[in-house]
């Protein structure tokens, strides 16, 4: 038997042709079922899960089904409202990583949105989790039909492992059983059937555990794979929708122009001028025109202002 929590974005649970395909999930015991419109009820609905999974027994599968819409192209964020007139807040799920750090053993977590199995989002949810939960979604710009027969596939197969008692004890879980039972589905949505109607070879991806990644061979695709460079800040730049970019120099010659992740990393408040920093960074495209490449930011890391070069006033 399954043990179940939903949260989903508010315009999804409200969605009618949401609520009539959720027929299998009847079938399972629901510990938690919520919806969230920005960050704070996000949070809120997490808790909430997760306190109610944590109270299930150990040897239960258990699911934390997390719907909502994927930032396009970082393949690492999740999008809401906070209001219907409010623009999108960003959720990213390595602001939540405590959330996960004691986590319910037996745990899978279905990240039903576009990108939601990309290699970023998924070490948020892994990072120092133990147990370590696997993750599984879609490694494309999924159609809604597909995720939902995804997720049905999905819960069959977990719902047919038998555990293995001495599993229990292991940090991971019983990731023998789970790989077993995931191995069709990882098959059947990674098929020519779904390739074809994604122009992608991967469309499936599984997180069994930090670095514990499969298909390998989806790195880079389809968002960009995240990279580490160093890089000179040279500039900020205001800009009226984004607020302040940083623009950096990195050793390749490349002028890098990001969109930052969590301000609070950077200094003063984003960063200080003529300093280098060790960057962690997805390749989002590069402008034809000016030839500037716009980066997601993901960590940074200050190692010292450049030599020769005076304090920026």
């Amino acid at each position: 038997m399954i043990s179940y929590a939903l949260i989903e974005q508010t315009e999804l649970s409200q969605s009618s042709t949401q609520r009539a395909s959720r027929g299998i999930l009847s079938s399972y015991n629901n510990v938690h079922s919520g919806s969230f419109d920005g960050k704070a009820e996000f949070r809120l609905q997490l808790q909430a899960a997760m306190r109610q999974l944590l109270c299930e027994p150990p040897e239960i599968q258990k699911v934390l089904i997390i719907s909502a819409h994927g930032e396009p192209l970082t393949g690492t964020l999740l999008a809401s409202r906070s209001g219907p007139s409010d623009e999108e807040e960003l959720i990213d799920l390595w602001e939540y990583n405590d959330h996960f750090k004691v986590a319910p053993p037996n745990l899978t977590v279905f990240l039903s949105s576009c990108w939601g199995a990309y290699f970023e989002i998924a070490r948020g949810i892994q990072k120092n989790a133990r147990p370590c939960p696997v993750v599984i979604g879609p490694l494309v710009n999924v159609q809604f039909p597909h995720a939902q027969e995804l997720q049905a596939c999905l819960l069959r197969a977990l719902d047919g492992i038998q555990l293995d008692a001495t599993a229990l004890a292991n940090r991971y879980g019983d990731l023998a059983g789970i790989r077993r039972s995931l191995a069709p589905v990882f098959k059947k949505f990674n098929s020519r059937r779904y390739r074809s109607a994604y122009h992608q070879r991967h469309v499936l991806g599984i997180h069994f555990a930090e670095g514990d990644f499969h298909p390998g061979r989806a790195v880079g695709m389809p968002a960009a794979a995240p990279v580490e460079v160093r890089g000179i800040l040279h500039e900020l730049r205001a800009y009226e929708r984004d607020g302040v970019r940083p623009v950096y120099g990195d050793s390749q010659g490349r002028t890098l122009v990001g969109l930052v992740r969590h301000q609070e990393e950077f200094d003063s408040p984003i960063g200080i001028l003529n300093t280098e920093y060790a960057l962690s960074i997805q390749i989002l495209g590069q402008n034809q025109d000016t030839g500037e490449y716009s980066v997601h930011i993901l960590r940074t890391r200050a190692r010292g202002r450049k030599k020769g070069v005076p304090p920026a006033s």
